[in-house]
């Protein structure tokens, strides 16, 4: 059987939490494969700070060293808002060696709270199984990741705290953010 998960976002800039997240994902679930797809804009953002096509090519050069892990442009190329459901369904029709037996969606705890407002939340409930990465609390409604990692791409940009950042997109994170937090 073959066990895929789905790790979407906005990952302006990606960070080193979300690489251990995404580590720990892949262990702790036993996965093929991981799929890591930045959004175009989130449905429930009006905007980005970088764009689209360089946080996916941040992703690119963060992952690249990892064999289970598959950074997608699939909501990128849509240059618009694209629901969760929609990508899982995408994933779920790819006749080829992306197709999956189980599907694992990956959210972060912050997103917990509005879970239940997403698009067609009850037919993803039904097409995957949800699991939460959580910073502090175990969600006792989904199988549940603990990360000991609290920063975000928001505490980064209020910070500007280039620690944070893989060291292969470091330069280019430092470069695009120069003077605008």
């Amino acid at each position: 059987m073959k066990k895929c998960a789905i790790f979407g976002g906005s990952f302006d800039p990606p960070h080193l939490c979300h690489e251990k997240a995404v580590c720990k994902c892949i262990e702790e679930l036993d996965l093929d494969i991981l799929f890591v797809v930045p959004t175009y804009v989130s449905p429930f953002k009006e905007k980005f700070n970088a764009p689209p096509e360089l946080r996916h090519e941040w992703l690119r050069k963060v992952f690249k060293k990892y064999e289970k892990v598959e950074v997608l442009d699939w909501e990128i190329k849509k240059q618009r808002a694209v629901c969760t459901i929609e990508t899982v369904r995408q994933l779920i029709e790819k006749p080829d060696k992306q197709s999956c037996d189980k599907i694992f969606l990956i959210i972060g705890s912050d997103n917990l709270q509005d879970f239940s407002k997403w698009h067609e939340y009850e037919e993803l409930l039904k097409l995957t199984e949800p699991v939460v990465i959580s910073r502090g609390g175990i969600s006792l409604e989904y199988k549940t990741i603990m990360l000991e990692c609290d920063f975000s791409s928001t505490k980064f940009r209020e910070s500007l705290d280039y620690s944070m950042l893989p060291v292969e997109i470091r330069d280019s994170v430092k470069s695009f953010y120069k003077g605008k937090n």
